[in-house]
């Protein structure tokens, strides 16, 4: 079996991205940190690589899952059962890593940047009584809280998205917006978030990539994550 120092490849078990950099301690991607099952190594007679190496999901799972149960380390495979790779063997006697607390998570994030779209549209919860379009309200300084929700699509399809809403006074008040769709696969680590708007685009702005994403998202702006909010 190929020794695990020879990996070309990496899997991350939360998001499931292959890594190409086998220096990374964390996810590219998600920034969980590197689990020591899922490396991809060179298969013997064909060539593996990062890119075309598949995983077994359900081994995948089944490796995951003896993190929390140790006394499942000594039970033999299923026999229908494949490797984690296509002709790549299961390294022998390596722990999945923890997932990261979320304490690390938040420290992760304060201080990044994420765009907050559809400012100017009033579907979706985005109206009130009192206010016609709910995003209006969004300025620079604004402070803002995210939380994850679910979303039923015409389709019928449910989906976890992180919707974004403006404190007031130190209390969540209307929904006046939500993160980007890319990100709905980490509501929860977004869930409770707070954010400093720390810029506005609008129709008139100078800036095209700006103006372009005003126009794309029904408005959008720029928040920086600043840590996560506490109900009082």
């Amino acid at each position: 079996m190929a020794s695990p120092l020879e990996m070309i490849g990496w899997e991350c078990g939360a998001c499931t991205y292959t890594n190409d950099d086998c220096t990374r301690r964390d996810c590219l991607m998600c920034m969980s940190e590197r689990p020591k099952r899922y490396f991809v190594v060179p298969g013997a007679g064909v060539a593996a690589t990062a890119r075309t190496t598949t995983v077994d999901r359900r081994e995948q799972a089944r490796l995951a899952a003896l993190r929390n149960d140790p006394a499942v380390e000594g039970d033999p495979p299923a026999v229908e059962e494949e490797p984690i790779a296509e002709g790549v063997p299961v390294a022998p006697r390596a722990v999945v890593a923890a997932e990261p607390s979320r304490r690390v998570m938040l420290e992760r994030l304060v201080g990044t940047l994420v765009d907050v779209v559809g400012t100017t549209a009033t579907n979706r919860g985005r109206t009130c009584p009192r206010h016609a379009c709910c995003g209006m309200q969004v300025e620079e300084r604004s402070t803002v809280a995210f939380r994850k929700e679910q979303m039923v699509f015409r389709d019928q399809r449910k989906e976890d998205i992180i919707a974004v809403y403006l404190i007031s006074h130190g209390v969540m008040t209307c929904k006046v917006s939500f993160l980007p769709a890319h990100l709905n696969r980490r509501a929860r680590d977004y869930d409770g978030l707070i954010a400093r708007i720390i810029s506005v685009y609008s129709d008139c702005c100078t800036n095209v990539v700006k103006r372009q994403k005003y126009y794309h998202n029904n408005g959008c702006c720029a928040a920086r994550i600043v840590g996560e909010h506490v109900i009082v």
